[in-house]
């Protein structure tokens, strides 16, 4: 055991070592800070014939070649529209969710999301279809303004952003000839087009602003209970189909008979728990704790039995966080580092998940070596479009859905009821409260939940850094396959065209749209590793210069990240 060990942490040291001096690959990263820019550098790509990734800066970046080529919208950061009455938001599509939430939370709003999520920007969150307990963020948006990458020749005529006329309808348009173009898509005008660009990878267009409907602003009252496996397998069937106003987070360690059972439950504003200074340092201090464990057990000792002691370790602290904030107030929202998306998502069925736990337990004893972390659970919730999306003659849920979106294909959504007895936070002003009289006007009521259809399991055992058997790797996702589950968008995944059509029905969809608006393949995905389009080639097209050896002129060299593009 002590050679193990021993050898172990040699091997990683190596790692290090190996990852910190070797050579890396240098790559192109521009970094416009408007539209304008954005125009001028796609327009420069298409001149040169080759390929960009567009991306947002806050999601890691996938594996890439000294050729490529990547745009970071993250100087994109802008507050641009702040609409009070009509429960609207505009941003540029580098803003974090974290400080976008902070801003509407000053005057009494917030986005309808709700669970631990990755804090990414609003491109990346839109790229990979960001989904929390009360459902994804596709729900939320209105209509965005992008840039398309053309399909002819490069001009860089009208450059006016588009517009929407008093009722959110589009009223933008597009460069009549071939090089980069403005437009604005909604899931009124453009459900096709929405779509595609939802859970896209970045592969349809340049977002260059979103528009979203904010919700009134409210709390949840955390309740955190360590709890026995069995016993809280047991009384999972009660939350299957529920009409229960709590969600529902476990934290569990395979080789632990115990389970963190958080609650969360929407509370009035105005008889919110606010925890104590001493609550939040101690809060703080144990999540802290649980990241340098982590850690530590990544970069040294994982496959070792000292590497399950620290993941235990890293389960007490996560207990102790959870302990010191229950019975409190917090946002609905809990942001996490974005480095959470490197680890692998499911989304299941909520009746699958006891079997599904007790099989993870069986193939961990066989497996030891690969479980070094707590895996987390979230029930996930019905979600509702917008009240003024439907008053657009938007397409009713299921058909305005995003294409390589994970969601189930069968899902006990039939009761026609649900939609009269529970309250949606979107609908708070269908049925006003009138004050009387002299009276204030009381705070909106808290949001209820729909019934918890599904959940999510992560977990972070496959990293590159551990260097994981490809073996182990599909029997374990044969495990949630097994169990009805489809996996979610994450960094380090490998996909092909053969993979997506198998496991997204409307595959064939997504790529109509991507060859119309960009028909060369000039974006391609900085999300995830493989192909996900190929253009289709015919007799009749030319042969065209090899994109592995793109041609780029001195003025396209010029456009590095030292340059500032505000003379652009």
């Amino acid at each position: 055991m002590k050679s193990s060990l021993l050898s172990s942490v040699y091997s990683k040291f190596r790692y290090l070592l190996e990852l910190w001096w070797s050579p890396q690959a240098k790559t192109e990263i521009l970094y416009p800070h408007c539209v304008e820019d954005l125009l001028e550098i796609l327009g420069q790509v298409r001149e040169n014939q080759t390929q960009v990734k567009v991306i947002g800066g806050t999601f890691p970046l996938a594996p890439h070649s000294k050729e490529d080529i990547i745009v970071s919208l993250s100087c994109m950061d802008k507050l641009i529209g702040l609409d009070v009455h009509q429960q609207t938001v505009t941003a540029e599509p580098g803003v974090r969710l974290s400080n976008l939430v902070a801003i509407l939370e000053t005057v009494n709003m917030t986005l309808e999301l709700a669970g631990p999520l990755p804090d990414l920007s609003l491109v990346d969150a839109i790229a990979i279809g960001l989904t929390g307990t009360s459902g994804s963020l596709s729900s939320s948006v209105l209509n965005v303004e992008v840039v398309l990458a053309g399909n002819g020749p490069s001009s860089h005529n009208s450059r006016l952003p588009p517009e929407f006329d008093l009722d959110g309808h589009n009223v933008s348009f597009q460069t009549g000839t071939g090089g980069p173009e403005l437009a604005a898509w909604s899931w009124s005008t453009h459900p096709d087009k929405m779509a595609t660009l939802f859970s896209g990878l970045g592969m349809v267009a340049a977002v260059t602003s979103v528009t979203l409907k904010c919700i009134p602003l409210y709390r949840v009252t955390e309740v955190s209970h360590l709890l026995y496996l069995t016993d809280v397998m047991d009384t999972w069937g009660v939350m299957m189909g529920s009409r229960g106003p709590s969600t529902h987070h476990l934290t569990w360690f395979p080789f632990s008979e115990l389970v963190i059972l958080k609650q969360a439950r929407p509370v009035d504003r105005s008889a919110c728990v606010v925890p104590s200074i001493l609550n939040r340092k101690l809060t703080e201090f144990s999540q802290i704790i649980a990241r340098l464990v982590r850690i530590l057990n990544l970069v040294f000792f994982s496959s070792t039995y000292l590497g399950w002691t620290l993941a235990r370790i890293q389960f007490i602290s996560l207990w102790s966080a959870a302990k010191n904030r229950s019975d409190f107030s917090h946002p609905p929202v809990t942001f996490l580092s974005p480095d959470v998306v490197r680890g692998s998502t499911w989304l299941l069925p909520l009746a699958s998940l006891p079997p599904l736990l007790s099989s993870i337990k069986q193939w961990a004893n066989t497996h030891p070596s690969q479980v070094t972390s707590p895996l987390q659970v979230c029930t996930v919730h019905e979600e509702r479009r917008s009240t003024s999306s439907r008053s657009h003659n938007q397409p009713a849920a299921g058909a305005g859905q995003p294409y390589l979106y994970p969601r189930l294909e069968i899902q006990s959504l039939t009761s026609s009821c649900s939609s009269l007895d529970n309250f949606s936070p979107r609908s708070a002003r269908a049925s006003p409260r009138l004050p009387q009289a002299g009276s204030v006007s009381p705070l909106p009521p808290p949001p209820l939940m729909q019934r918890a259809h599904a959940a999510t399991v992560w977990y972070d055992w496959f990293l590159p850094e551990t260097g994981p058997d490809p073996r182990e790797i599909a029997e374990l996702e044969e495990l949630f396959r097994t169990a009805g589950g489809i996996r979610c968008w994450s960094g380090d995944r490998i996909v092909s065209p053969l993979i997506l059509s198998d496991t997204f029905p409307e595959y064939s969809a997504w790529c109509k749209v991507k060859h119309e608006v960009d028909p060369d393949n000039i974006l391609t995905s900085g999300y995830v590793q493989g192909d996900i389009w190929s253009k289709p080639v015919t007799s009749k097209s030319k042969p065209k210069q090899s994109r592995s050896s793109p041609r780029k002129d001195q003025s396209f060299l010029n456009l590095d990240k030292s340059r500032s593009l505000d003379s652009l």
